[in-house]
């Protein structure tokens, strides 16, 4: 009778072993894992990252989406205020026709000169990164890359001032421009 107890034994044990990973097993999954993961690391750090030209392009198209919404809903213009020094990205109600510039106009072609509203503080902010250029910069088919600000009116009837502008980083360039009947923004990839 002493026989049957060590055929148990045995086949409790190959029972166990049988559920069990070795060491090499879980060595062998480790590393396959370890090398999905390298491979796909870099394309998802990309991934929540927007690059650069990519946040630049974006920031200036919603601030003339932004800018033209407000001229509309307010009944007065507004202007997107481009700063050459730091980059900077604003919109504002338009500035009060004084009469210092005769080419300036708030209003509408053809209609009437339009007093700004008294709050002039921005209701957008964005900024260009440093490593984004401005290559061209037009308003108004006049070139504005000298100016320590470049100012884009939109009105409250929904259409815009003409622009033109390139940016450029080592991602490729991107031409943003303005359709002067709808004030709507247009993005073309140069390269």
């Amino acid at each position: 009778m002493n026989s049957p107890a060590p055929i148990r034994i045995s086949q409790h044990r190959s029972r166990i072993s049988d559920r069990a990973f070795t060491l090499i097993e879980i060595m062998i999954v480790i590393s396959i894992a370890a090398i999905v993961l390298a491979t796909g690391i870099p394309a998802f750090v990309r991934a929540m990252h927007k690059d650069k030209l990519r946040k630049a392009v974006s920031d200036l198209v919603e601030g003339c989406s932004h800018a033209r919404a407000q001229a509309i809903l307010k009944g007065v213009p507004m202007e997107l205020l481009i700063h050459a020094g730091d980059g900077q990205v604003s919109v504002q109600s338009a500035r009060q026709d004084n009469g210092s510039d005769p080419s300036f106009n708030t209003s509408a072609p053809g209609s009437p000169p339009v007093v700004s509203a008294s709050s002039s503080a921005s209701t957008f902010s964005a900024q260009i990164p440093d490593n984004v250029a401005v290559k061209l910069l037009y308003v108004n088919f006049h070139d504005e890359m000298e100016q320590p600000e470049a100012r884009v009116r939109f009105f409250a009837n929904g259409t815009s001032d003409e622009f033109t502008m390139i940016l450029f980083s080592e991602e490729g360039e991107r031409k943003i421009s303005l359709d002067v009947v709808t004030g709507l923004a247009d993005v073309e990839v140069l390269r």
